[in-house]
């Protein structure tokens, strides 16, 4: 019965994964609760008021709130089914059972949701967005590997990350102590308090401020320059290429780690099935291509040879 309805599985995730294409967003949906008007997110209405709003638009078609919520249920619902069955089917480990539990709870909890909207006119909420990709997060087991796999390496490149942001904090104090509006010299609003200065000097580590920052400052003095330059010589061109190596080191001594891992088991295991084969009489290291299949319920395909060696 699993086998037969997993394809059900593949296409609850799929809907989830293709639904906020198609969705209309949150503030579109509360502001028709609100006013019982039908804009169209981001479409010429004709209505002076919506098309002065400039809301850019891909004009895919959108679903209407209960279409979509319909589908929600369907979709979660199916999902619910499998996290539950898997429970049963498999031996599952403490960590897995509570980890199950959790998510039927937000499955339910959406499926909640989508039900009120669908018959009690329930507001939408804004939390289903992200518990939903949550929930593919679950489902989709290359994702959590390739999540915690950037989170594996951002957490080896903490130290760079902590020179980084005391880098960072050092030249926005600076920043507040020379251009903040207490000095008279200087008249802009990038340093008037430490929260400003912070937000405005990491900014400028992207770049997306400069030189518009520092042009306040230039006609007073050229050498304010010094400040701005020297900061982005340091910080952009060696600081951030240092992240990027570090990051770079990190990921390949795990790839390499997960190799060396994967190689080692494969010895053990050949290991262990020559000492198995050299107790058998009369003693040899091979096994043929039928043995083989019979022993490992894998079958070779385009094979040439006759014989597998153990060690090879």
């Amino acid at each position: 019965m699993y086998k037969v309805t997993k394809p059900l599985k593949y296409l609850a995730i799929f809907q989830q994964m293709l639904i906020p294409f198609v969705s209309k967003p949150t503030w579109c949906v509360e502001q028709v609760q609100a006013t019982n008007e039908y804009p169209l997110c981001g479409f010429k209405t004709g209505s002076i008021e919506w098309d002065k709003l400039g809301i850019p638009s891909s004009n895919i078609p959108k679903l209407m709130p209960k279409a979509q919520a319909f589908s929600d249920v369907i979709s979660f619902s199916i999902l619910l089914y499998f996290t539950i069955i898997r429970v049963f089917l498999k031996k599952a480990t403490k960590t897995a059972k509570i980890r199950t539990i959790f998510i039927s709870g937000v499955l339910l909890y959406l499926i909640t949701l989508n039900i009120q909207e669908i018959f009690f006119h329930g507001s939408k909420s804004r939390m289903q967005p992200v518990l939903a990709f949550f929930i593919l997060f679950f489902f989709i087991r290359i994702l959590r590997e390739q999540w915690k796999q950037i989170f594996m390496v951002v957490f080896d490149s903490m130290q760079i990350m902590i020179i980084i942001v005391a880098y960072v904090v050092f030249f926005s104090l600076i920043g507040f102590i020379m251009f903040s509006s207490s000095n008279q010299r200087y008249n802009s609003v990038y340093f008037d308090n430490i929260p400003k200065s912070l937000f405005n000097t990491y900014v400028l580590f992207t770049t997306s401020n400069f030189p518009d920052i520092m042009l306040p400052f230039w006609p007073v003095s050229n050498l304010t320059a010094i400040y701005f330059v020297g900061f982005l010589l340091v910080g952009l061109y060696m600081l951030m290429n240092l992240m990027l190596a570090v990051f770079y080191n990190s990921f390949k001594t795990r790839v390499e780690a997960k190799i060396n891992k994967y190689e080692k088991v494969r010895e053990e295991f050949l290991q262990q099935e020559f000492e198995a084969a050299g107790a058998t009489k009369p003693f040899k290291d091979f096994l043929t291509i039928n043995e083989f299949e019979a022993k490992y319920g894998i079958r070779v395909i385009n094979s040439s040879e006759k014989v597998m060696h153990l060690l090879e």
